[in-house]
């Protein structure tokens, strides 16, 4: 009997997990809402200067998901997931935090001053000019002593918060840019599976969009590698200029996922299977949805996520398949003699503990603009991945009925 493992059954076996954590200590508990009446909705993430490591099994789901078989095909590897937290967010750095926010706020406030005012300088100078020409203008003579009235309490308010700010600088760990960098990497070494096969009709491959799909998402449980690293920019970044940034910015993500596999066409006459490998190279910019400090649990690690992406994507078509020589055989499999394809990729995605699910749309195309089918204009890709020491025990060939 051929050996079958459920979503249900691999979300409930977590055996074989290894997991070491280091980290400084932690210090219990929020700042206390009443210590300051500033921005009390942006609280800082409690957590300290610590970083994570846990190896754990790895499992293809992708290609069970893609071609909607009912087994999980098996593979071996092991996966290592790094986590790093640059910020440390003792008590004391807390109440420093915030009394660096207040000098913060004092110090935006100069810099509106210091625009408003450049603003109505441009302005009363405009009036002047029309004043001359008409005439002096009763209309214009009023509106101008109205400006340069403004013009002077701004002056004022200014000169009162740079004598209330005068030798006074924001502590340089408040102006850290990068919060966090989590990082997931895998490595499948061996499989069930170890081919893509065509299917010939009247010598012609008529599944081209298999080969199309695996460029697409290099996806093989026979050797293949994935990367995926998360840098987290500091939404409590104290820059007076810029710092609208990280609110819609929360980070950037980068990604690499590369794999080889045999791509089989054998008819009658000759063999014509060769080793394929991709290359996929994924880079781009993501909005977190969550509140900073509702996404982490109380070791600082990482748990809740619900976040938009835009990224570039580049595919990249290697081994003997994309040879020069191989020019003809490689468009019998994919339609076209194009190695390269790129173009923007938008995604979503969200995480509950240790699953991570996501849906991306890449529009992509290739260097002579051939279509191909699975690969190029706009597809669409779904993936599950668990992130906590998931792993499959699968049955001996021996023991099947």
């Amino acid at each position: 009997m051929k050996s079958k493992i459920t979503l249900m059954f691999l979300m409930s076996f977590i055996s074989l997990q290894q997991s070491n954590a280091y980290f400084q200590d932690s210090s219990n508990g929020y700042l206390n809402e009443n210590i300051t009446e500033i921005d009390k909705k942006s609280i800082p993430t409690n957590g300290p200067n610590q970083f994570y490591i846990d190896f754990v099994g790895t499992a293809n789901l992708q290609a069970n998901l893609s071609e909607a078989t009912d087994e999980v095909q098996g593979s071996a590897g092991l996966g290592v997931i790094f986590e790093r937290y640059f910020l440390n967010k003792s008590e004391e750095q807390k109440e420093l935090f915030y009394q660096d926010k207040e000098l913060f706020l004092k110090l935006k406030k100069k810099n509106n001053l210091e625009r408003e005012l450049k603003r109505l300088k441009v302005k009363i100078e405009k009036i002047g000019k029309k004043i001359k020409i008409e005439n002096s203008s009763s209309d214009l003579v009023d509106r101008q002593k109205e400006l340069e009235e403004e013009k002077k309490e701004l002056e004022k308010e200014k000169i009162t918060i740079s004598n209330a700010t005068k030798n006074m600088t924001i502590d340089k760990n408040f102006k850290r840019f990068f919060e966090s960098l989590d990082m997931e990497a895998y490595i499948n070494v061996a499989s069930s599976v170890d081919s893509l096969e065509a299917i010939l009709d009247d010598g012609n491959v008529s599944n081209t969009r298999l080969f199309g799909n695996y460029v697409l998402n290099p996806v093989s449980s026979k050797q293949s590698v994935f990367i995926n690293s998360d840098v987290y920019f500091n939404p409590e970044l104290l820059w007076v200029k810029g710092g609208w940034i990280t609110k819609w910015i929360s980070g950037a993500n980068f990604r690499i996922n590369a794999s080889n596999v045999l791509w089989n066409f054998a008819d009658e006459e000759v063999d014509k299977s060769r080793y394929a490998g991709a290359v996929n190279l994924r880079f781009g910019l993501f909005h977190e949805f969550l509140p900073n400090n509702k996404i982490r649990d109380v070791k600082n690690r990482r748990k809740y996520s619900v976040r938009l992406g835009l990224n570039y994507t580049f595919r990249e078509l290697t081994g003997d398949i994309s040879s020069p020589t191989n020019n003809l055989i490689r468009n019998q499999f994919l339609g076209t003699t194009d190695t390269s394809f790129s173009g923007i990729e938008p995604s979503f995605g969200f995480r509950l503990n240790n699953i991570i699910a996501e849906f991306s749309m890449p529009m992509i195309g290739g260097a002579g603009r051939n279509d191909v089918e699975g690969l190029t204009d706009t597809q669409f890709l779904f993936s599950i991945r668990f992130v906590g020491g998931f792993s499959i025990k699968l049955e001996d060939e021996n023991s099947k009925n």
